[in-house]
């Protein structure tokens, strides 16, 4: 019902910027109805700003661009990329949680904003090919120039590019240093100027307010010592 949404661009979804709203999404029943604010009691059926005016971190933006991806590649998101960039770069023990397609509703299709379960070392894969921009082992599996868009500090929020979060949200690191932020706690850190990538994965709901700072702060100093 809000005529609004016929401006939010696939840049407003990965820029967190469509003007959706940040609540949660329930993953258990029609996930992408209510995403797409087609329920009843949806939260998602009015925007809470102008597209391209304010950042709001959403994940039902994030459960949007699951189904363009859907849409645009005949496929959903984790075999895809599976294919294409998962297991070139040898990250095996993973998985992505499936949500919707109950009772005739959309999907099942990954969760798209979370659900992606990786050990240390599958993570640090996926950081390594960032901090390669793309290129493993002389193979461009992703293009160099999608980095530098995800990478891109934007109006709405300098601290967040294109699903990667920027300088200065870490504002003692290195200016280049760019971030996964998944639930918990469970980060990715990719420095180029220092050739460096490094994660933190595990149970962090307990953590101080300011520790991804203070480890990221460690770890530079160590590699600079």
């Amino acid at each position: 019902p809000d005529p609004r949404k016929a401006d939010i661009t696939l840049r407003h979804l990965l820029n967190m910027a469509s003007g959706i709203g940040g609540d949660n999404v329930p993953a258990d029943k029609e996930p992408f109805e209510i995403a797409l604010g087609h329920t009843e009691k949806s939260p998602f059926k009015m925007l809470k700003a102008d597209p391209g005016k304010k950042f709001i971190y959403s994940n039902a933006g994030v459960a949007h661009l699951v189904l363009i991806f859907k849409r645009a590649t005949g496929e959903d998101e984790f075999p895809y990329l599976k294919k294409r960039t998962f297991d070139p770069v040898g990250m095996e023990n993973m998985k992505w949680t499936q949500m919707g397609g109950k009772d005739g509703k959309i999907g099942p299709f990954s969760q798209g904003y979370s659900g992606m379960l990786t050990t240390p070392r599958e993570h640090a894969r996926f950081c390594y090919l960032a901090l390669h921009k793309g290129d493993w082992a002389g193979k461009q599996l992703v293009p160099s120039s999608h980095y530098d868009f995800a990478w891109k500090s934007t109006k709405t929020n300098p601290s967040y590019g294109a699903q990667w979060w920027v300088f200065p949200r870490h504002k003692d690191a290195p200016r280049d240093l760019v971030q996964t932020a998944g639930a918990f706690n469970n980060d990715g850190y990719v420095v180029p100027s220092l050739d460096l990538v490094f994660v933190r994965l595990g149970d962090g709901k307990k953590f101080p307010k300011n520790w991804a700072s203070d480890l990221v702060q460690k770890v530079v100093a160590a590699v600079n010592k």
